[in-house]
């Protein structure tokens, strides 16, 4: 009975372990001395990146700036020389990757307001290439996108596409009509960009341009495409209209923000209103808060609780934070100056943000393991090692124990999911090493990242990727680079794709390395090197 003690006492504490996490705070601020922040700042890899944006004079000009997540320490910062006025281009975040045209290293895009476009290295800030566009007293100042392996960018008279991997330009589409915050959608296999004489254009990815609707007003944000249409909040003399397709659907407050989609729900703002639509059935308005904001929404995690943040574009400052099932809730109104950028949050509930008088803040705190992945792997090994060798013992001295511990350990890796994980992972890597390489691949795909799908009567294979972390990501990049269809279905263990082209059976399954994954796809790691199979269940 003592061994029985001591085996469930190690498993707990174990278990306990591998659970644990505690919390640090984190809170500093950041007078950055030049301009104004006026679009979102970012983290990335526990750096804060933020750009600013003004009115020049003498030797001050716009900067991109990283800062270390947790101390506030300058990392890197890139200067424009060049830049005009108005820098309010959000940044770009691309991970590594390759396509058609190249590959290309993880890097922070920045559109310009001199026309440029410039690529920068994460890990230092250095320019990694670099890219003009035309200038009609102003370059770029709306929200660029990407699409597969080009990035899509708004400019002051049209639209352009450009390669990932340096720069070159795929086409660029003159629309003789001037643009402003104009950001541009991706949407299958069109793009959608609206500009200051109310025109939505619709482009294709070849760059031929046909024009939708003319509203008559000024579309200043990135169209929104639902279930039911195009959605547009046009500014209009002292007010502003929210159009879907060609139907006026109402007549809102002066000085449209940029909006928020969240699947069926989006969510607008105005000098008078912060508003919440649903566009489940039909689109109608569902919440509607007395606010001024006419900056970015986001999306944020604030308390444990996801909601939505409005700057509040007045001299009191701060963001209004609401789920519109309670009053906006003032955050941060001590700042006490303008703010039209919108609050950047972390799963965790770390907010960074930043006002108009170019103050950047980190606010929040962050969840942080206690116990290190080797830790975690020992304590796999150990309990596997206690369960192989006790456990028999105990069946074999007293089964009605043995069958008692057994229940217990399977009640506790239910009440700690995170424990079941990090077992179904590490036990994995106890078994024998395998591989799933093929000799007639190509030798350049050795040491990158492989997608095999094996059909009835076919087998299709794609490699040399690299840059992919979850076998989702690799095997979504894949199938839509390749005009592959997916099916796929929601379960609570995350996304199952239940079709390649047409072909459904019993589902689909996928195999890393030649193993069988105990984690769904979303989950689901792959390295640098891993080879995934998908094969009819």
């Amino acid at each position: 009975m003592k061994k029985i003690a001591l085996y469930l006492a190690i498993v707990i504490l174990l278990t306990s372990a591998v659970s644990a996490s505690f919390s640090k705070d984190i809170s500093w601020e950041k007078d950055l001395e030049n301009g104004y922040i006026t679009t979102s700042p970012i983290i990335v890899d526990e750096q804060v990146i933020v750009r600013t944006s003004g009115f020049w004079s003498g030797n001050d000009r716009p900067n991109i700036y990283s800062f270390d997540l947790e101390t506030g320490e300058e990392n890197w910062r890139f200067r424009s020389n060049t830049s005009v006025n108005h820098d309010m281009s959000p940044l770009l975040h691309v991970s590594s990757s390759s396509g058609s045209c190249g590959s290309w290293s993880e890097m922070i895009l920045a559109g310009w307001s001199d026309g440029k476009i410039t690529a920068l290295r994460i890990s230092d800030g250095s320019l990694i290439w670099e890219a003009q566009t035309e200038v009609e007293i102003w370059g770029i100042t709306g929200s660029m996108a990407i699409d597969g392996d080009h990035l899509i960018v708004p400019t002051r008279s049209g639209i352009g596409s450009f390669c990932l991997a340096d720069g070159t330009v795929k086409f660029h589409t003159n629309l003789d009509e001037l643009g402003w915050r104009n950001g541009v959608t991706v949407d299958a296999e069109r793009y959608l960009l609206g500009n200051e004489n109310g025109s939505l254009y619709s482009i294709t990815n070849e760059g031929v341009a046909t024009k939708l609707h003319d509203y008559g007003g000024k579309i200043r944000h990135a169209p929104l495409v639902t279930n039911l249409g195009i959605l547009v909040h046009v500014q209009v003399a002292s007010a502003s209209e929210i159009y879907l397709n060609d139907s006026l659907i109402s007549t809102e407050g002066s000085s449209p923000a940029i909006p928020l989609q969240q699947g069926d729900d989006i969510y607008f703002g105005t000098s008078s209103h912060a508003i919440k639509m649903s566009c489940s059935n039909v689109c109608e308005i569902v919440g509607k808060q007395n606010f001024h904001t006419n900056g970015e929404i986001t999306s944020i995690t604030y308390k444990g609780e996801k909601a939505v943040s409005f700057p509040r574009n007045n001299q009191d400052g701060g963001w209004g934070v609401s789920t519109f099932e309670s009053d906006i809730t003032i955050l941060f109104s001590e700042i006490g100056t303008y703010t039209t950028a919108g609050i950047f949050s972390t799963e965790d509930g770390i907010l960074v943000f930043g006002n108009d008088n170019g103050i950047l803040f980190v606010h929040g705190s962050e969840s942080v393991e206690n116990i290190e992945e080797e830790s975690t792997a020992l304590a796999v090994v150990i309990v596997s090692s206690l369960t192989i060798i006790v456990l028999p013992q105990v069946f074999k001295s007293d089964k009605k124990v043995g069958k008692e511990i057994t229940l217990i350990f399977i009640v506790l890796i239910l009440v700690f999911p995170q424990f079941a994980e990090n077992w179904s992972k590490e036990v994995q890597k106890l078994g024998p090493e395998s591989t799933d390489w093929e000799e007639d691949w190509p030798d350049e795909w050795l040491g990158t990242q492989v997608l095999v799908i094996e059909f009835e009567n076919e087998q299709i294979e794609f490699g040399g990727f690299t840059g992919f972390n979850t076998v989702e990501e690799l095997t979504v990049y894949v199938t839509s680079q390749n005009n592959i269809s997916v099916v796929t279905e929601e379960h609570e263990l995350g996304r199952w794709i239940t079709s390649f082209n047409g072909e459904y059976g019993n589902g689909w399954e996928f195999n890393i390395d030649g193993k069988r994954s105990s984690l769904g796809m979303t989950s689901a790691s792959i390295e640098e090197d891993s080879v995934v199979r998908w094969m009819p269940a």
